[in-house]
């Protein structure tokens, strides 16, 4: 089972805010639309997915009626 608490990102009590955000700024700056963290996120709203896929087949008349995300277990 995998933690939610990743150590990269868990705000330590004596660290200073603006340090914690800007820790998290690095990270975001590392994803791309292939990292999976991102992915998941993007992909939760329908009009998300439905876009992206349009823009991978090159149709713009694909509807997507429901969309199921990858849980972690």
């Amino acid at each position: 089972m995998k933690s939610r608490n990743n150590k990269k990102t868990a705000r330590n009590k004596n660290e200073p805010l603006p340090a914690h955000y800007e820790r998290y700024r690095e990270i975001i700056r590392g994803f791309t639309m292939m990292s999976d963290t991102f992915m998941r996120n993007v992909l939760k709203k329908r009009e998300c997915a439905e876009y992206v896929i349009r823009v991978i087949m090159g149709q713009k008349n694909i509807r997507i009626e429901s969309v199921a995300i990858q849980q972690d277990h």
